[in-house]
Formats: structure tokens, C-alpha cells, sequence
């Protein structure tokens, strides 16, 4: 295929930017695909498990498992709706049917792992290196469904059934749908063997559903050391295919976290405690690269924020459960990461739909909605104390009775609730300002975003990829507790090209848009060029108002450069004035953008 003078520049500029270090990762990761594909050929790529055998135990990460049979009498008796539910959920995945990402697939009997679960199309059954994961869109479907199958987060509700019942049928069907995906994904081939995140989501469910499931008969030594070997396969997956270069921040985190993890609690595997720290110790750096120091995720994205978050006090948590330290830039890091989900929180519960968002979830905890984070506070709230952590979570989470049990949840009870320190907020580092009048549920709140569209997005013309959106001083507003303004998150990955881009655009935003113009360019699928500089400006907060202001350069790319400079002024608790200035020469289209609510009708005043 010929290469156009433009592409072969931006390759150019693409590799002048690029370290020795990561051109040296990339060229020794492309001889290891060679090796790897070479002994996959020859059917020689998986080995034995070393130093194990079908005695050992299972625990889950976060607890051991009397305590897990406490916490399961107590939902059994005070949270009879929840354990109802449970095991609801569970007898129809007993059944065969599985809802995944709000659909409902019916399979029977066994499950066709590598089929799409919408089409029913089988992706190809190849060495996975040699699948065009994003450009299979078409033929296959939608890579992100036979994903989320994969990830096998349904599992750990089967071994919540079988604590709260007791019923040996719940483990017998969980364990056979494991047995069964073994044989049916050998080591390297096909779809879910494709990406290491994947890998590493699929590895911790396992871990957790089975520390639920020990004390089955089902659960025999020779199935204990068919998964012992297939979770050593993927140790070593993972091991070697860290996305260090690829995707740096939530895959990477994921990827350690699954590591650390794994070798926390399956202390038996060979060389367990050498790559579980470290993988600790990737996990440790990584807290300055990953949330800024307000505790914002710097990949601009809530949903990401509570990924990434997620990943981290897994491993984190299951270094508590056997005594190993936690360091204190990682215990730092996500207080205050948590405290930045407190600050962002509507007051309807809900989180700004900032940024990409793929409805995954990295931690097995029930969330009430989508968008309803505050499962994250209730946790944070009982390992740290903070009772303003509790006022914005209310009642206890259920689900997190699987994590902290009955000590936890009768410290979480017992800690005496006060509001945060401020209403409003200035979140500078990670660019965002809050203003609001409360944190009662009918207050008023504006989030106000100046913040960049992601760490790792270029300012020149050299694409990269990212989460966040190019909306820059863009607004979300709720009135009286009810959201108004709000932004429109995300549709699709891998769907329609023109839906993809249209929710990451600026016009999807409750910003300003020139000449009908991105504030920075779309360069396909989850990548930007160009992008802007975000300037906050000003930041006054008093008992009866607030005043934020900042600025962006995004339109100083046009041939008639133009500068967007936005104030929001906010008289509590009554109204906020919004102010946009835009400088510049020559003649533009200047259109502002307020995206509504669903249910939210407006009544406007004077013209």
C-alpha cells in the first residue's frame, strides 16, 4: 500500500518525538511477536505450572473466607432485597443467559466465547497478534460485547449465590464455565487473547470468584490446577505485553494491578512474589503519572477516573489483607483521588459524563446507575475515616460487604457523617471548578471545565490517542438537585465513524464553537491532533459567590487566529452570569452550544 507524502511526515515527526527507550521497547516487542507466533505454530507456546498443585487454596484478594461467610449471613438477614437479587442474577446465569452491556444474550448450555454476542459471528480463530481488533468492526461486530463477555465479571455472582445459599450448583456452573473457556481459548489464539487489559480484568474475576466458590465439592484439586495453569498463562501474558507505550494509563494500571494481585493471592504460582512487587512497584511510580495532584485522573475522563481508581485499590486492598505495606504515595494518591470524585458529585449522585466512558468496570462492586460512583466513597470513607466521604455515599453499599465485611461495614455505620469542608472547589491541576450553593439534594452546582483534553495529546500536527473530549470551559449545571446542562458522554468505539466523532467534537459541549471548528482536530478513532492549551485564570470563592474564569487556545490554529476566553459568576444561591470573550481579526461564525437534559424544560426570559 503506498504511503502519501503526508502520512510519511507525520510518521517522521511521529518518531523524531519518540524516546530511545520506547523505540527499543517497541523494536524488542515486535521480535518477541515473531518468537511467540513461531512456537504458537509449532503448538508449543503454553507450559506447565510450576510449584503448584490442586491442594492449593483459593482466597478471594480482600478477605478471608470466615469473613466472607459473616458478611453473607448479614445480608441474608439485614439486606434480604440485595441477597434476593443475587441469587435471581445468578440462577439465570445458571440458565445460560447473561446480560451484558444492558443486552440480553441467551446461550444455553455452553457459551460461544469467541463469538460477537450481538451478531454471533465468531472472531477469527488466530493467533491473536494477527486480528484487525478495530478494523473487524464490520464483519464481526463491535469488539467491546465479546469483550465484556470475556471479562467473566458475572463469576464472582455465582460465588456470592453459593455464600448466601450455600447451593453447590451455582460453583458447579461457574467452574464449568471456566473449564469450558480454557479449552476453548488455548494460550495465544484468538479475540481474548488480544489485548493484555482484557487479560488482566478477566484474571482478577477469576480470583475473586473463586476464593467464593472454595468449600464446594465441584471445586475439586483438578480443577483448582486446570485454572492454576491457565492464570499462570496469563501472568505470563501479561508479563510480557505491558502497554507501556501503548496505553500508558488505565490499561497499564489494569495490567500491574491484575499482576500484583495475582501474586498476593496465589502466593504458590512460580516466582509469585518476585513480579507481584514488582508490578507494586510499576504501580507506585505510576500514581504521579496517573491522577494530578488534586487527585483527578489526567486522562480528563470520570468514567476512566473510577477505572483507573478501581484497578488501584484492588491491589491495594489485597496487600492489606495479608500484611504486606502499602506505600504512602499510593495511599496519598487515592484519598485524594476519591476526594475528587466527592467534590465532582451532582447533587442527584451522579457524576459528570466527562470524557470517553465504556460502561467497564474495574472492580466488582455494584453502582446504582452508570454514573453513580459513590460505591467508591462508601469504601474510601471506611479506610480513611472521613466522614464527609460518607454524608455525600448515604447507606451502606450491600456489594461492599464482599470487600471490607462486617468489621467494615459496622466501622462505615459507626463514623460519624459531616459535610466537606467547601461547597465549591477549585479542582486547578486537573482543571475543573465547582460551584455550588450546597450539598443538600435540591442545591444548585455548575462544573466548570478548563481543563486539557488529556495528558499525551500533542499540541503539533502528530496524532495520539486519548480520552478526553475537546471541551474546553465547557459547563454542566443542575437546578435545584435536577440536572439542566449536562454533557452527553460518549455513544460508541467502534460503531458508527460519524457518531464516534460527533460526541468527542466540541459541538457536543456546552462551550463555544468558531467557524464551526473543533477546538482541536479529530484524527479517527480515539485520536487527536493539535490539540489546545487550557489556561485557568481566576478563582474567587466567597459565602455569597463564586468566580471562575479561564482561557483556550484551540482556535489560534485558524488561518484568522481566535482566542476563547469564558467567565462564570455565580450569585449564590440564586443564578450564575456566563460570560464569553472571544478576540481575534476578520469575520467568524460563532455558535454557543447548551445541550439539555432529557427531562429538563426550560422556560427563557427576554431575549
Amino acid at each position: 500500500m503506498p504511503v502519501s507524502p503526508k502520512s510519511l511526515l507525520a510518521l517522521t515527526r511521529r518518531l523524531a518525538e519518540t524516546s530511545p527507550a520506547e523505540v527499543g521497547h517497541r523494536a524488542w516487542s515486535g521480535v518477541q511477536r515473531v518468537v511467540d507466533e513461531g512456537w504458537f505454530a509449532l503448538g508449543r507456546s503454553g507450559r506447565p505450572v510450576r510449584a503448584t498443585d490442586g491442594s492449593v487454596t483459593f482466597e478471594t484478594p480482600w478477605l478471608e473466607s470466615a469473613s466472607i461467610d459473616e458478611a453473607a449471613q448479614r445480608l441474608r438477614f439485614c439486606r434480604s432485597d440485595y441477597a434476593d437479587d443475587i441469587v435471581t442474577r445468578a440462577d439465570a446465569i445458571c440458565r445460560g443467559t447473561l446480560t451484558l452491556l444492558g443486552t440480553r444474550v441467551d446461550y444455553g448450555q455452553r457459551v460461544r466465547w469467541q463469538a460477537d454476542p450481538i451478531s454471533g459471528r465468531d472472531w477469527p480463530h488466530v493467533f491473536h497478534a494477527r486480528i484487525d481488533i478495530f478494523g473487524g468492526a464490520a464483519r464481526y461486530g463491535d469488539v467491546k460485547y465479546v469483550w465484556e463477555l470475556n471479562r467473566h465479571q458475572f463469576l464472582p455472582t455465582l460465588g456470592k449465590a453459593y455464600r448466601l445459599t450455600r447451593d453447590p450448583r451455582y460453583v458447579a456452573a461457574g467452574v464449568q464455565m471456566i473449564d469450558h473457556w480454557i479449552e476453548d481459548n488455548p494460550y495465544q489464539l484468538g479475540i481474548n487473547w488480544a489485548s493484555a487489559l482484557e487479560v488482566a480484568i478477566r484474571a482478577l474475576a477469576w480470583v475473586q470468584a473463586c476464593g467464593l466458590f472454595e468449600g464446594a465439592t465441584s471445586f475439586d484439586g483438578r480443577r483448582r490446577q486446570k485454572i492454576l495453569a491457565s492464570l499462570e498463562d496469563h501472568r505470563r501474558y501479561l508479563s510480557r505485553h505491558l502497554s507501556t507505550y501503548f496505553s500508558p494509563y488505565n490499561h497499564l494500571v489494569g495490567e500491574a494491578a491484575a499482576l500484583s494481585v495475582l501474586g498476593t493471592a496465589l502466593p504458590a504460582l512460580s516466582g509469585a512474589a518476585g513480579w507481584r512487587e514488582s508490578a507494586w512497584r510499576m504501580l507506585v511510580r505510576e500514581t504521579t503519572r496517573q491522577f494530578h495532584p488534586d487527585g483527578g485522573s489526567v486522562e480528563q475522563a470520570t468514567g476512566y477516573h473510577h477505572f483507573t481508581l478501581g484497578f488501584y485499590l484492588q491491589a491495594a486492598l489485597a496487600r492489606r489483607r495479608v500484611g504486606l505495606p502499602i506505600d504512602g504515595p499510593i495511599w496519598t494518591a487515592l484519598e485524594r483521588a476519591s476526594e475528587y470524585s466527592m467534590y465532582l458529585t451532582r447533587p442527584d449522585g451522579q457524576m459528570p459524563a466527562i470524557g470517553d466512558g465504556d460502561e467497564g468496570r474495574a472492580f466488582d462492586l455494584e453502582q446504582a446507575s452508570l454514573w453513580d460512583f459513590r460505591v467508591f466513597l462508601a469504601l474510601a470513607a471506611t479506610l480513611y475515616g472521613r466522614g464527609d466521604f460518607k454524608r455525600i455515599a448515604g447507606v451502606f453499599p450491600s456489594d461492599l460487604a464482599w470487600v471490607i465485611g462486617r468489621k467494615g461495614w459496622d466501622e462505615y455505620d459507626s463514623l460519624p457523617t459531616c459535610p466537606p469542608t467547601s461547597t465549591s472547589k477549585s479542582l486547578e491541576s486537573s482543571g475543573y471548578y465547582i460551584l455550588r450553593s450546597g450539598w443538600e439534594n435540591d442545591a444548585q452546582y455548575l462544573c466548570f471545565d478548563c481543563g486539557e483534553i488529556s495528558a499525551g495529546v500533542r499540541h503539533a500536527d502528530v496524532p495520539s490517542a486519548a480520552h478526553g473530549h475537546a471541551d474546553a470551559l465547557a459547563i454542566e449545571v443542575s437546578v435545584s438537585g435536577r440536572p439542566a446542562l449536562v454533557d452527553p458522554g460518549f455513544y460508541t468505539y467502534n460503531g458508527s465513524a460519524e457518531w464516534h466523532r460527533y460526541f468527542r467534537d466540541t459541538a457536543a459541549h456546552n462551550t463555544v464553537v468558531v467557524d464551526g471548528e473543533s477546538q482541536a482536530t479529530y484524527r479517527g478513532r480515539l485520536r487527536w491532533s493539535q490539540g489546545y492549551r487550557a489556561t485557568p485564570h481566576h478563582w474567587v470563592t466567597t459565602a455569597c459567590m463564586d468566580y471562575a474564569e479561564g482561557s483556550h487556545d484551540g482556535y489560534t490554529r485558524l488561518a484568522s487566529p481566535v482566542q476563547h476566553r469564558r467567565g462564570v459568576l455565580f450569585m449564590k444561591p440564586d443564578y450564575w452570569l456566563l460570560r464569553d470573550e472571544l478576540t481575534g481579526e476578520g469575520e467568524h461564525q460563532i455558535d454557543r452550544y447548551f445541550h439539555l437534559a432529557p427531562d429538563f424544560d426550560p422556560t427563557v426570559l427576554g431575549s
